[in-house]
């Protein structure tokens, strides 16, 4: 396990890979893969070897990593596996893996699979009452980037011009939402959950984002 060392480092960055589908090496070209811990959720073990990740830790029931990446695993990281039958799943049982080890920052990467159950299922662990204190969350999810904003709080992020902005609240109504960089803005609105109030925005500089209240994934695109 390379990175056991970085596992009380107020600046580590942890990488979770899914199973949903594969992922390329641009999607991660830009993270410092080798001072960064990586999880694989099953499947995703296969998917980040490709993509050029050795994960420190595999976590799931292990009925869709391939036999050759399940052997590999065995030799080369860590192996948490989980009955089939269990309440939750392999994307949310990794994600608490990776807050267990304090990060300043959780990165979700997958690929775009054929299941919306499992779609919705993974966005929806992105509000798991252990990722509360992760400072920094976000999810590379094909070509679009999802920053995920829990109210009070706000950031500023710096997308393309021209290119499409969203926000979408998870389950629970957003309050006082503002918005500003886009050709929308917004000005302490209320977004109710799962609503298109905040869809297909388009940048026009420097995006600022704050919420009073509510869990809040910014959308945004990187040019192909």
């Amino acid at each position: 396990m390379a990175h056991d060392s970085h596992t009380t480092d107020d600046d580590l960055t942890v990488i979770v890979v899914t199973g949903a589908g594969p992922i390329t090496r641009e999607v991660i070209a830009d993270l410092d893969a080798g001072s960064c811990h990586v999880i694989a959720a099953d499947s995703g073990l296969d998917h980040a070897r490709r993509a050029g990740l050795d994960p420190d830790l595999l976590v799931g029931d292990l009925d869709s990593v391939s036999a050759r990446g399940r052997r590999w695993a065995e030799r080369n990281c860590t192996i948490d596996p989980y009955p089939a039958d269990k309440d939750a799943t392999d994307t949310r049982l990794a994600l608490r893996r990776a807050a267990e080890l304090v990060p300043d920052r959780i990165v979700l990467v997958t690929g775009i699979g054929d299941r919306l159950d499992h779609t919705l299922g993974a966005l929806g662990a992105l509000r798991d009452p252990a990722l509360i204190d992760v400072p920094h969350l976000e999810v590379r999810w094909g070509c679009q980037r999802i920053r995920v904003l829990r109210g009070p709080d706000r950031t500023t992020i710096h997308p393309p011009e021209g290119t499409t902005l969203s926000l979408v609240p998870l389950t629970d109504d957003c309050t006082g939402v503002h918005l500003t960089g886009t050709q929308w803005p917004l000005d302490g609105v209320t977004i109710p959950a799962l609503s298109d109030l905040g869809v297909s925005n388009i940048v026009t500089g420097a995006v600022d984002v704050s919420l009073s209240t509510g869990t809040l994934c910014i959308f945004t695109e990187v040019p192909t």
